[in-house]
């Protein structure tokens, strides 16, 4: 399931789809990697239309290897600071002498572009109060460590579909076994099932898309950053 591909991102690989057709060798996928030094997963997540808005930083290198002004990638009126930044609120903790976890639910979906920051539980969509035997049934490591997240793409059906709520274990923020995980690599922020595959130049983690119309791909571990582990969906019937 994908954060969806924005306009800035459509221009990048448009530019670039563009001089691969007219058979530049500047931009084939080696070039790009040396000259930018950005992974190959990025330029293919591009090309995939996994990619959510890209830093100042990595336009300005693009726009760099492809010898052109980031302007013209960019445009004017775009906002430069827009890489996704999640980190765990500062006050997150157990509603005292009340039996409950408070659990914040952000809104990370398509309409999210830019990523989203959360510093403390004011920003959230909305609290949950959950009882804290409830949440001690669940599969997450800390009670303390939890966040809600509204996701949007296909690219999980069956399993996930657009406008679910999933629950994320924030505390879990390193790949430990196969699972379904958030996670950040450049500037793409996404949802996939993750596992680890041994070879001989070196373990990768294989992204897997459960739906079938979406191709795995590799990325090695050190480009990995998760950003916790899918502990399943948030519902309540």
């Amino acid at each position: 399931m994908n954060f969806t591909m924005k306009k800035t991102s459509q221009k990048i690989w448009s530019e670039i789809d563009k001089r691969r057709k007219s058979g530049d060798k500047t931009v084939t996928w080696s070039e790009l990697v040396r000259k930018t030094k950005l992974s190959r997963s990025f330029f293919y997540a591009l090309r995939d239309g996994r990619a959510s808005e890209p830093s100042k930083s990595n336009i300005e290198k693009v726009a760099k290897a492809l010898n052109c002004d980031p302007n013209e990638i960019w445009g004017t009126s775009q906002n430069h600071n827009c890489l996704p930044v999640i980190k765990q609120p500062a006050n997150y903790k157990a509603v005292p002498h009340s039996g409950t976890v408070s659990i914040p639910e952000y809104l990370i979906t398509a309409s999210a572009g830019h990523g989203l920051t959360i510093p403390d539980l004011e920003d959230a969509e909305c609290i949950w109060e959950v009882p804290v035997g409830l949440i001690s049934r669940l599969p997450v490591s800390s009670h303390n460590k939890l966040a809600i997240f509204t996701i949007a793409g296909n690219s999980m059906s069956p399993k996930y579909v657009p406008g679910d709520r999933v629950l994320i274990d924030l505390s879990s923020d390193r790949f430990t076994h196969d699972a379904d995980y958030v996670f950040r690599t450049d500037d793409i922020l996404m949802i996939k099932q993750l596992q680890l595959i041994p070879k001989a130049t070196g373990a990768v983690i294989r992204a897997i898309s459960l739906n079938e119309e979406f191709i795995a791909w590799e990325l090695p571990v050190k480009e990995l950053n998760i950003v916790g582990r899918v502990a399943g969906k948030w519902v309540f019937e």
